[in-house]
């Protein structure tokens, strides 16, 4: 997705500048590691057992762990990275739509989770993503 983003002469939504770039990369790994994998774990596992399953709690914890960094980080800024939308964003607010949002129990139990469904509503709209993706909260 990066290469795609990266060779459109019109997109900003990679910095042109390497620092910048580079802490978008960054997001983009910690947002896969932190939350697109569990998720995807924790929809396997409940598809595959209807049972308690063990695995169930690290994998809430490891969600929980991650959305609590990214409330810090997003707590004093608009933005992952600079001052305008990067592909971090975007993919934050997909993920959060459709992964935590849309499977996960998890998506308004504290505060941070609240302003976190703030910011990805707001993202959403901001790249206009109903037009890609359909209205936001709906599936």
């Amino acid at each position: 997705m990066m290469h795609v983003v990266a060779s459109s002469s019109n997109s900003t939504l990679l910095p042109p500048d390497g620092w910048r770039a580079a802490q978008v990369n960054s997001w983009l790994a910690y947002l896969w590691h932190a939350l697109e994998i569990p998720l995807h774990a924790l929809k396997q596992v409940l598809v595959t057992n209807t049972d308690s399953v063990p695995g169930i709690p690290p994998l809430h914890a490891t969600i929980h762990q991650g959305l609590k960094k990214i409330a810090w980080h997003l707590s004093s800024k608009r933005y992952f990275v600079g001052y305008s939308l990067t592909l971090a964003d975007v993919s934050f607010a997909v993920i959060w739509k459709y992964g935590i949002a849309g499977s996960f129990s998890c998506a308004a139990e504290s505060d941070d989770d609240a302003a976190l469904a703030a910011v990805a509503e707001r993202i959403w709209l901001e790249c206009n993503l109903d037009e890609e993706f359909g209205t936001f909260g709906h599936h």
